[in-house]
């Protein structure tokens, strides 16, 4: 099975083409992973620097539909196998999602 995840990555925008080509021109892959763990530290900090507000609007997004069913369950299908985690195979909303792939990216917990 293809993974579709990757619709939701940046460089699949249109907007973005640009600026991808030119990194993938300017950068190797060692600085392009050193650039991901930074930005892994930096959205850990901006984490915990507004937990009380991620929390918060990460509820209120359990309570609205932001996606398709079709959506979720292809996100959730592809986040299960790119994080070989059973967890996401359980969860059945966009909130959820984000939920799990933030905890596994970042190495945090979002909820207690």
């Amino acid at each position: 099975m293809k993974e579709e995840k990757a619709i939701y990555l940046p460089q699949y925008y249109k907007d973005n083409i640009a600026l991808v080509e030119l990194a993938q021109e300017l950068c190797n892959k060692e600085t392009a992973a050193q650039y991901k763990r930074e930005e892994h530290v930096a959205m850990r900090k901006r984490f915990l620097a507004a937990k009380q507000r991620t929390r918060s609007l990460i509820r209120k997004m359990k309570k609205d539909i932001v996606s398709s069913q079709a959506h979720i369950e292809v996100l959730r299908s592809d986040l299960h196998l790119h994080h070989n985690e059973p967890k996401f195979l359980e969860v059945t909303t966009m909130a959820e999602i984000l939920t799990l792939h933030l905890e596994a990216q970042l190495g945090i917990k979002i909820f207690n």
